[in-house]
């Protein structure tokens, strides 16, 4: 930009040959042009635009340009009563927003101002506007008044929503009013409301905040004992959403986690009983002893419903959020084993897999009881041994068998047929405790996670 401090242009162009010149000598640029001006009466704004080939738009930046320029000499300051003064003691990181929003819409609202003079160039365009600074106190004095009549309006409407518990519509009205003063919020707004004189920014702001705070989440069942890989029922996942004297609200919208994770479908609305429902969780799944389902009032959905002004949505987002939670006490299934270990038509004794299956369960954080009717899924192991062969020193057995897993309702949830596994020893019935060695280790190996797949 080509503005202030310029120096004189003269441009000398020397044409011909020999002796002959001719000299052409620019106009010089005015003094207004190299010096703005400085008026305790009016706010001054020079602009200036490039003149490029095919650009007929430069008369509008000229005149776009010295208007910014008009603005920026319009000082903002933050009186210490006013409510931007709160956002720099709470919310410090609005107020440099709110300050430039407050810039660029003074420059948009600028009215009364008047061409003084221009001046043109073959390369730029120069233009000068004033604006008076008693006009312009004048005008802005009777804005303000507008808003703050609007912004009363609104802080009515917004008291009287809240006392009939219509807390959505309260919130709506605390940030409308809020929008209708925002150009001011650097400024005190002192009015009367109710015989009694108050800072209207500050009081919409405090509604606001006063009414979000007064909102809690409140669960119908605050701890659940739930089993690993078991749904949970919706009746169980209630809450309510009430104010601090217990009156349920509607309308206001919630979304549920698990701990920190999101959840499919977690997003709802409060009921005319102010209840909300996270539909049924259909496995619960987790390795800890205790997860947490939270209720939160869903600050990023409730911003865009109250506002579309960027800067009240962040404002609203960075609020606390009312949260209620259900801890949910994790436990394992609990299971019942019984094992039939024949070995050449003898029990097995002791029974090797029955302790070794326990064994596993145990340290794999599953109870085991020995109540069929108290357990969860009940295991099933039949084995049995038969003699192969004998090669003259060494004796050959081969074991086989099926396993099965059952839930509370004797359902089938898991079945598989043992692959044959042959024994070795030095007699049959060694052979065929051998088999059942290999049996053990290959469940050891192998069988946990089949039966964690089969309960979930």
């Amino acid at each position: 930009m080509i503005r202030r401090n310029s120096v004189l242009l003269i441009a000398f162009v020397f044409f011909g040959c020999g002796s002959q010149k001719n000299v052409t000598v620019v106009e010089p640029l005015p003094q207004w042009v190299q010096q703005k001006p400085v008026s305790t009466q009016y706010y001054n704004g020079i602009g200036v635009a490039l003149k490029m080939p095919g650009n007929t738009n430069y008369l509008m930046a000229a005149k776009n340009d010295a208007l910014a320029d008009l603005a920026s000499e319009i000082s903002l300051n933050i009186s210490s009563t006013s409510v931007l003064n709160q956002f720099e003691s709470s919310m410090g990181s609005y107020v440099e927003d709110f300050s430039a929003a407050t810039k660029m819409a003074t420059q948009e609202q600028l009215e009364g101002y008047e061409l003084v003079n221009n001046f043109e160039t073959a390369t730029h365009y120069y233009v000068y506007y004033r604006l008076s600074k008693n006009l312009h106190a004048e005008l802005k004095e009777k804005r303000k008044a507008e808003a703050v009549s609007r912004g009363t309006d609104y802080l009515v409407k917004a008291q009287q929503a809240k006392n009939n518990l219509r807390y959505i519509d309260a919130l709506t009205n605390y940030v409308k009013g809020l929008e209708a003063v925002k150009l001011y919020l650097t400024e005190s707004l002192e009015t009367t409301y109710n015989n009694t004189t108050i800072y209207l920014g500050n009081e919409l702001l405090s509604g606001l905040v006063k009414t979000m705070n007064d909102i809690s989440i409140m669960p119908e069942v605050p701890e659940i004992k739930v089993k690993n890989g078991t749904s949970i029922p919706g009746s169980l996942l209630q809450f309510t959403v009430e104010n601090n004297l217990g009156k349920s609200l509607e309308g206001l919208p919630v979304v549920f986690t698990l701990g920190r994770k999101p959840l499919r479908n977690g997003n709802t609305t409060s009921d005319v009983w102010g209840k909300v429902v996270y539909g049924s969780m259909d496995k619960m799944e987790s390795k800890a002893v205790s997860e947490q389902l939270k209720a939160s009032l869903d600050l990023a959905v409730l911003s865009s419903q109250l506002t579309s002004d960027p800067m009240f949505r962040k404002m609203i987002r960075k609020m606390d959020e009312a949260s209620g939670f259900i801890t949910l006490r994790i436990e394992n299934p609990v299971f019942y084993v019984v094992t039939s270990e024949l070995n050449l038509n003898s029990t097995l004794q002791p029974k090797l897999i029955e302790n070794r299956v326990k064994q596993m369960l145990a340290n794999s954080g599953y109870p085991v009881t020995e109540n069929r009717s108290a357990a969860d899924f009940i295991l099933e192991i039949n084995s049995s041994t038969k003699i192969n062969k004998n090669d003259g020193r060494m004796h050959y057995t081969d074991l086989s068998g099926i396993i099965k897993i059952l839930d509370k309702q004797q359902q089938v949830r898991y079945v598989k047929n043992i692959d044959p596994i042959t024994g070795v020893q030095l007699n049959y019935t060694e052979a065929g405790v051998n088999a059942y060695q290999k049996l053990a280790d290959y469940l050891e190996r192998s069988f946990m996670q089949n039966l964690n797949n089969a309960i979930k």
